[in-house]
């Protein structure tokens, strides 16, 4: 096997992610907390509810909930939520193994500040990756922005995943 082991992988997502919340949290302010409150609900919700594939595995609604977190509050904080969501909905509800529900979380936060900071790189108006990104917007540039998001939330959650 070499040096590097397949069974160190998703520790390594684990800590990489918690290395990316704590820096985003350091620049960044958490909303009130009833929203968070109920924007983590909401990632729970979206944790524990699947939808299976015909070809194997599933699909859950975390991009919908990252999207709206982004959108209100800011990537730092929807990532927050995600990582609350997949901790709850995953290990809580699903009683998946800690290892599976940390990697779930590590993913989440992951494909969240990258959605955040290709909506930031895209939208120069926008003003840093911290803040909320409007979903509705009259410009060419933020439909960019949200197309970019979304394209980097799926490709690092795959990726991560194959």
């Amino acid at each position: 096997m070499g040096p590097w082991s397949w069974a160190a992988y998703p520790w390594v997502v684990v800590a990489t992610a918690a290395a990316a919340m704590a820096a985003a949290l350091f620049t960044s302010a958490l909303p009130p907390v009833r929203e968070l409150a109920l924007l983590c609900l909401a990632g729970t919700v979206a944790s524990a509810l699947r939808v299976p594939m015909p070809a194997g595995g599933y699909r859950t609604l975390r991009p919908a909930v990252a999207a709206v977190g982004i959108g209100l509050f800011g990537a730092p904080s929807a990532a927050v939520a995600m990582a609350v969501g997949a901790v709850l909905g995953d290990g809580l509800l699903r009683q998946r193994p800690l290892r599976i529900t940390l990697f779930n979380s590590g993913q989440a936060i992951l494909a969240t500040l990258a959605a955040g900071s290709a909506a930031a790189l895209v939208q120069p108006d926008f003003a840093g990756w911290a803040r909320p990104l409007p979903l509705v917007h009259e410009s060419v540039d933020h439909a960019l922005a949200l197309l970019a998001a979304a394209a980097a939330f799926a490709l690092v959650s795959s990726v991560l995943v194959s």
